[in-house]
Parts: structure tokens; C-alpha cells; sequence
């Protein structure tokens, strides 16, 4: 049979490692807290990144390209020729194509405006500077 010191000494032993086991839980709880804290920030974070990524979207839309053609003589289009349907200009060859602008900036209600027309020279129109600013934001990763 065990002496009485010997019980005395398991017993302290045993208050010590219950002494340190309730350090380690009061830190496992820190670390739980932190955690969930992170977590949902992480949460807010991403919600806010899907936000902010739908509205550059819709910049992007927006801020679209749309084509100018040259009328291209034809009166007619051959059923195989490679054509394309212009408002202004009725049914126009592909190879007419002059260049591009901006829909928003210069081709609101998708007519070319009379200033962009006139006022300047077409390689700042497509991409617009919002549109460029936009596209070279960095995407996310699929």
C-alpha cells in the first residue's frame, strides 16, 4: 500500500497539471474568439469584394465598345457576305469599319455625338479612360 506522503504528492501534481489545463483552455478560447472574430471579417470582406466587383461590371457595360462604319458604296450585300446592321446606315460591309468609341462617352443613345465627331482624335475614344481604368484592375482568380 501507498505511503500518505506519496497521495500527497500525486494530488499536488495533479493541481498543477489541472493549473495548466485551465491555462491552456482559457487560451484555447482566446484563439476560438479570435478566429470567429477574423472570420467574419474575412465574411464582410469578400461580401464587399462581390459588391464592389458587380458595380465595376456594370462600369464595364456601360462603358462599352461600339463600332463606326463607313458607308461602303454597296447597294446590295452578296447572302454569304460578312456584314453588319449600322442604324444609320442600313446593312454595311464589315471591312468599313473605321474605328471604335466609348457607348457612354461618345455614342450616347447609340448615335456618335456631333463633338466626338469634330472635336477630336478617335484613338482616346475606345478604351475611354474609365473604361482602361477599369480592365486594368487586377481579376479574380477562378
Amino acid at each position: 500500500m501507498a505511503s500518505y506522503p506519496d497521495h500527497v504528492g500525486t494530488a499536488q501534481k495533479l493541481l498543477e497539471q489541472q493549473a495548466e489545463i485551465n491555462q491552456l483552455r482559457a487560451e484555447v478560447e482566446r484563439l476560438t474568439e479570435i478566429t470567429r472574430r477574423d472570420t467574419a471579417g474575412f465574411e464582410a470582406l469578400g461580401r464587399e469584394n462581390a459588391a464592389l466587383r458587380a458595380k465595376l461590371a456594370k462600369v464595364s457595360d456601360i462603358h462599352s465598345e461600339f463600332k463606326i462604319y463607313d458607308d461602303c458604296g454597296h447597294h446590295t450585300h452578296d447572302d454569304d457576305a460578312d456584314t453588319v446592321i449600322v442604324d444609320d446606315l442600313g446593312e454595311v460591309c464589315r471591312s468599313a469599319y473605321m474605328y471604335s468609341i466609348c457607348r457612354e462617352c461618345c455614342a450616347p443613345g447609340d448615335s456618335q455625338t456631333v463633338d466626338c465627331v469634330d472635336s477630336h482624335d478617335h484613338s482616346e475614344c475606345w478604351p475611354c479612360v474609365t473604361r482602361a481604368t477599369v480592365d486594368e484592375l487586377p481579376r479574380e482568380s477562378s
